[in-house]
């Protein structure tokens, strides 16, 4: 048993030792669309921000429009301020931090 795990191990590295790129296997990616780089959001947990901005400066590349760099803070800032305004605008009568609390920490 032990002889088959070396030589299933040889073979594997054997494997990764072949050069797999694009020139070499023939293969031809349909399309080549351009992208933003990836950025990095640190602690703040608005990925939802960052992933939709993206989306934006991707689909402004698509259509040839100038890209422009744009905020991902931008959006939370304002997104959390409306929040806000609209808790205090409820005084506290929303339903959401109620069912959180219940999903948390039961009934």
């Amino acid at each position: 048993m032990r002889y088959l795990l070396i030589l299933l191990l040889a073979v594997s590295m054997q494997a990764r030792s072949q050069d797999l790129t694009l020139e070499n296997t023939g293969l031809q990616p349909p399309v080549r669309l351009n992208c933003t780089s990836v950025k990095d959001q640190s602690n703040s947990s608005t990925c939802w921000s960052f992933s939709a901005v993206s989306f934006l400066e991707s689909e402004m590349m698509r259509q040839h429009i100038p890209v422009a760099d744009l905020s991902e803070m931008f959006v939370a800032r304002y997104s959390y301020i409306r929040k806000i305004e609209r808790h205090l605008a409820l005084k506290g009568g929303n339903f959401y931090p109620a069912a959180s609390s219940m999903m948390w920490f039961g009934c």
